[in-house]
């Protein structure tokens, strides 16, 4: 990309901004990490609902404790129905404290499945949403952490027969509506809580939980705010349940999500899942809706590899969690973008029903920050530069980021101004779809004291990466310059040279000087002459930059022009070149090669037509052998692979260990102490024994020739037809090298 006199891209700062979630106030993370959130799920445990239903409350509870991204969170999954023979609320909670790694989650997991049960009659099985709000208000307390509160339930209020709401039932019940309308739901709002219904059952109060969701705090996402919907799951099978979750849970964490349909699933057999997860994605969870302990799950990569159950693999870290209950989910930091399969395999014997999996991620998008100049002066026009990359890769794909938007804001004095940054090749953006993004600001004439601009990239499952940047107007410059060079790929170990054309205002030459700048680029990118003189008036030089032998991918960072003298930043333009693999040998040579096999062909057509030949007459595809005794064949009956052309077959005969003293056929791969049948002209074949000594000759179709040292056997060859010889004007096939054929004594 080149950048004119008048808007050259001057690198300023490097910002690594972290945020994925914004919640009632500002909250703590470590930079380039997923923002922890508290987060409670309260689990409607009354006798409204079904067991069928509670079952799916379990699931639904732990498709959202375990599909948590940050390992910082702090959840905690509680059951609750009315007071009776046991609290309105079960104590003590499951709970996941920070940090707790694969361990705490997988007894999360079993706490919630072993805790939450539907209540019989006598034990408290009414609603008392009073009591169950309060408690989840109660844990997720007053810090400063986003607070999410999940509500599982049928939305009916039933607290008659509970006098500490009053005398009666019905003032009992208009009490407690009372309370939630005046004190609960107003206390959640005013701590940012956001309430998250989740509607389960035939009977479901919509209207009740559209209330809840509509009264307490409010998410905050891509500088939006987004209220809390009630989410009414009606799912039978229990599979679906599963997308109804993740979609309400990746709304209340901002995040991003992808489904695989729900499919049927029979005991013994096994059905591949696909669910996706983006490039801009550096943490996400794929949670399996499993239906039966005892399910088994894999997790391939884009890639093909299959994922571990923890540790750390190509950059890529797991934890797995939830094996031994319905809902499994692995969390991956630094997933690989792409398609990611599941293996789900079901045990012999388990009834038919269904199985899904979803990906719930986050980006957290770290950006380079440009100003061009880095220090404008008053009435100057400047330009704004940004582009966006995760914790492992430089985004230079525009693709990977549509449904992304980049913005700045000036503020200062005189100066208040908005302006969309946009990667379309007009005005300040020299060149459209190489995710840079670009604007440009003026600021006033006179322009004093300090300016800010901020730099915002947003999206849907994206962090809101957040960089500010103030400077002070400054002197306008007597050197100017363009740095061109070109940005297609490059073969690592190679150079690429470019020229800086450069603009002296002064009556006297500046040395100025060229610097790599940036993140990893100085280690991968190298440039000289490092100094060039600029003589007054208009001048170019040239350069070249050299890629390490060892560089791989984006470059990153950029190429800096520096006025020694005053230690100003001239100019500097993005380096965005991505450092490829050498070529290999074939690649390097390829026409020599062309070349040669010109010269060969005729020779070469000459030899594979009686090498085609010779291989016809030894193929032994079309031969049968069948083991005997006592005369009576015996199974199984064995042939040499129809898709591979071989000039043997190795064979062993085991004896079976019991006790019958059974022999039977069986194939084996060449090496000691086999049989190897080869083809002995057009009607005969030759068996060599492990025992040694002269080969065994069998006429084909009839004749059986007894086994030494298997006494009572022997072995006959059936001939079914050799391959159908080809004319001489057919093309003729490549011959295939595999392991039955690599041994050809050609």
């Amino acid at each position: 990309m080149t950048r004119g006199v008048s808007a050259q891209v001057a690198l300023v700062a490097l910002a690594i901004c972290a945020g994925v979630f914004a919640g009632a106030g500002p909250a703590a993370a470590e930079e380039g990490e997923v923002k922890p959130i508290d987060l409670v799920v309260a689990v409607d445990e009354s006798g409204s609902l079904s067991p069928d239903d509670v079952a799916q409350e379990k699931a639904a509870a732990a498709t959202i404790a375990l599909g948590e991204l940050s390992a910082q969170s702090r959840v905690i999954v509680f059951g609750f129905a009315s007071k009776g023979a046991k609290p309105a609320v079960e104590s003590p909670p499951c709970v996941l404290e920070p940090g707790a790694g694969a361990a705490g989650r997988e007894a999360m997991s079993q706490c919630i499945q072993q805790n939450i049960n539907r209540r019989n009659s006598g034990e408290g099985d009414d609603t008392d949403f009073v009591s169950a709000l309060n408690q989840g208000i109660s844990d997720l307390g007053t810090g400063d952490r986003p607070k999410v509160l999940f509500l599982l339930t049928d939305g009916r209020l039933d607290v008659r027969g509970d006098t500490s709401y009053g005398p009666d039932e019905n003032a009992q019940q208009q009490h407690a509506e009372d309370l939630l309308k005046r004190q609960v739901l107003p206390k959640a709002k005013e701590r940012g809580i956001q309430v998250w219904p989740l509607g389960f059952g035939g009977d479901i109060d919509q209207g009740m939980l559209e209330y809840f969701a509509a009264n307490g705090g409010r998410a905050q996402c891509d500088g939006r705010e987004v209220t809390p919907k009630a989410t009414v799951v009606r799912d039978t099978g229990g599979a679906r349940l599963l997308q109804s979750m993740q979609e309400a849970f990746a709304s209340a964490r901002c995040g991003g999500s992808s489904f695989a349909p729900p499919v049927s699933i029979d005991g013994g057999g096994e059905v591949t899942l696909k669910v996706a997860i983006p490039a801009v994605a550096t943490d996400g969870t794929i949670t399996v809706y499993k239906a039966d302990p005892n399910v088994t799950v894999t997790f391939t990569d884009p890639d093909g590899h299959k994922a571990p159950s923890s540790g750390e693999v190509d950059g890529s870290k797991f934890e797995l969690a939830g094996n031994s209950g319905t809902v499994e989910a692995l969390r991956i930091r630094n997933p690989k973008p792409g398609d990611w399969t599941v293996k789900v395999v079901a045990p012999a014997g388990l009834s038919k029903q269904l199985v899904t999996a979803s990906a719930l991620w986050q980006g957290v998008l770290r950006s380079v920050f440009f100003l061009d100049p880095p220090s404008p002066a008053p009435g100057q026009t400047f330009t704004v530069v940004m582009r966006p990359h995760t914790r492992s890769i430089e985004i230079t794909d525009p693709k990977v980021l549509a449904g992304l938007s980049f913005s700045a804001r000036l503020t200062g004095a005189g100066a208040d101004t908005s302006v969309a940054l946009l990667d379309d090749g007009k005005g300040p953006d020299a060149k459209a779809n190489d995710a840079l993004y670009s604007a440009s600001f003026q600021l006033p004439a006179n322009a004093s004291g300090s300016y800010t601009v901020r730099g915002v990239a947003t999206g849907t499952g994206v962090a809101a990466d957040e960089h500010s940047l103030t400077f002070e107007p400054g002197r306008p410059q007597v050197i100017s310059a363009q740095i061109e060079f070109d940005r297609g790929p490059v073969d690592a170990g190679t150079t690429r040279s470019g020229v800086v054309r450069v603009k002296n205002d002064d009556t006297a030459p500046h040395e100025v000087r060229l610097l790599v700048k940036g993140p990893s680029a100085s280690d991968s990118v190298s440039v000289s002459p490092a100094t060039a003189m600029a003589a007054p008036g208009d001048s170019t030089f040239t350069f070249s930059l050299a890629f390490a032998s060892d560089a791989r991918g984006p470059s990153g960072g950029s190429l800096q022009l520096i006025d020694a003298a005053s230690g100003d930043v001239v100019t500097n333009t993005p380096l965005g070149v991505t450092i490829e693999e050498p070529p290999g040998f074939v690649e390097t040579y390829f026409w020599w090669l062309v070349v040669a096999a010109v010269l060969l062909a005729g020779a070469v057509v000459t030899g594979v037509a009686l090498l085609v030949a010779r291989v016809r007459a030894q193929d032994v595809r079309g031969l049968q052998f069948t083991l005997y005794r006592n005369g009576t064949a015996q199974r199984p009956v064995l042939a040499p692979e129809a898709e591979h052309r071989s000039n043997r077959f190795d064979f062993n005969i085991p004896v079976s260990l019991d006790g019958r003293n059974e022999a039977t056929l069986q194939a084996a791969d060449p090496g000691e102490g086999r049989y190897v049948a080869r083809r002995a002209g057009r009607d005969g074949v030759v068996l060599e024994h492990p025992g040694g000594g002269e080969p065994l000759k069998i006429v084909t179709n009839g004749q059986q020739v007894e086994l030494p040292h298997l006494p009572d056997y022997s072995i006959g060859v059936q001939d079914n037809g050799r391959i159908p010889k080809q004319r001489d004007d057919d093309p003729i096939d490549p011959i295939p090298v595999t392991a039955r054929s690599a041994d050809l004594n050609l």
